[in-house]
């Protein structure tokens, strides 16, 4: 069977050869791919420059930045309308407020008399002295509440435009 195969032993050992080298190429090709692959996975690791990471982090640090202007003028809108608020409360003046003394005699009959023919006592006179004025004092407790419900309002206007972790 040899002396069959003598004839074509030159080019099956060329075909043989050519084959080795062909496969040691595929490998050499694939060692060298598998070695820029590791090499560019380290450049990812290390967020190199000109990378997929370099990208995603520019990105994420562009909308972040954007973000706090975002936050920062939402919260300068807040403040500038709580400061507002604040100073409208304050400008309105007290008025004044007496406190009757209690006079001596029966209030029981306070709604007033009327009748058919034309109109009776007023409803609700009660004779007495005028008392101290606290209408002031009245006031500051309305302008107070006032400005408690405004710093409410403003918190609650602030914080709607806040990131929850709970989300």
């Amino acid at each position: 069977m040899l002396a069959l195969l003598e004839p074509y032993l030159l080019w099956i050992k060329l075909g043989l050869a050519a084959a080795v080298l062909a496969g040691l190429a595929l490998f050499g090709w694939r060692v060298h791919a598998w070695h820029d692959g590791y090499k560019e996975l380290a450049r990812e690791r290390a967020c190199e420059p000109q990378t997929a990471c370099a990208e995603r982090a520019a990105r994420v640090a562009e909308a972040q930045q954007k973000a706090a202007q975002e936050q920062a003028q939402k919260a300068a809108e807040v403040v500038a309308t709580y400061e507002q608020e604040i100073a409208d409360n304050r400008r309105r003046a007290a008025r004044s407020v007496r406190l009757c003394a209690p006079a001596p005699g029966d209030v029981r009959n306070a709604a007033g008399t009327g009748s058919a023919d034309g109109p009776g006592t007023a409803a609700g006179v009660v004779p007495g002295q005028a008392g101290p004025d606290i209408g002031a004092g009245l006031y500051r407790l309305a302008q107070d509440a006032d400005e408690v419900a405004a710093r409410l309002r403003a918190l609650q206007a602030w914080a709607a435009g806040q990131p929850h972790a709970d989300h």
